[in-house]
């Protein structure tokens, strides 16, 4: 099994939707909610490919004028939970919003 961690897009929409609906349930976040995260210039968003077809998805926000960067949300469709694939989520996503250390920070 292949698995990529890639870009996701608005085009991506539908199945972040449901990936939200099946993870979070009440929870999800709204349409609304996704819109803003798949478009937002400072938001890193990555997606999850098992042989192709889209099993998960994180995103997160990176405010270099402050010098922070979190993530926001990370899921993965419950029947392909246990294999990594979150793990590989959120460190593409560290790895992504990672700020540069003060000298003062040790």
């Amino acid at each position: 099994m292949t698995l990529q961690i890639i870009k996701a897009t608005l085009l991506d929409i539908s199945d972040i939707m449901h990936l939200e609906k099946e993870c979070f349930g009440e929870d999800a976040w709204s349409i609304l909610d996704l819109t803003y995260a798949l478009s937002k210039p400072s938001a890193h968003r990555v997606k999850a490919l098992l042989d192709g077809v889209f099993v998960g998805f994180a995103a997160g926000e990176k405010h270099g004028k402050e010098k922070i960067g979190w993530i926001t949300t990370v899921g993965v469709l419950p029947a392909f939970r246990g294999q990594g694939i979150g793990k590989k989520l959120i460190r593409d996503c560290e790895e992504n919003l990672s700020m540069p250390k003060n000298s003062s920070d040790g």
